[in-house]
């Protein structure tokens, strides 16, 4: 948990290196914390606000290949952040993976659908 917090208070104070370098610290092997579900989606989190689509997707495949199952938080970021980077197609995949994996989408969720369906001007 105290992990998560400073990386989470790093992103939120724009030092996205310094949480970067924290995160990689955690994913040595032989590092006494591992990060998590709260750790990854905090980093899709910081990608995206960063700009950086495509850092949050290799985060989010990092995740998967050590079966730490993402939820609807995490996809909303991911959503929100190619919303914001008019990477319309690449929304519409994550959503599709999103469903398929049965994870349930939110209020915010549509929320963010309706702005990139608005982007793309399929209202």
């Amino acid at each position: 948990m105290t992990y998560n917090s400073i990386i989470d208070c790093c992103i939120r104070c724009r030092r996205f290196e310094v949480a970067q370098g924290i995160f990689e610290e955690m994913k040595q092997v032989g590092s006494e914390v591992s990060p998590d579900l709260i750790t990854y989606s905090t980093m899709v989190k910081g990608h995206c606000q960063e700009q950086d689509l495509k850092g949050a997707l290799t985060v989010l495949q990092d995740m998967e290949k050590r079966n730490i199952k993402p939820d609807e938080v995490l996809y909303n970021s991911l959503l929100d952040g190619c919303c914001k980077a008019d990477q319309i197609d690449i929304a519409m995949m994550l959503y599709k993976n999103m469903r398929t994996l049965g994870i349930k989408p939110s209020n915010v969720t549509f929320s963010i659908l309706i702005k990139i369906y608005g982007k793309s001007k399929e209202v």
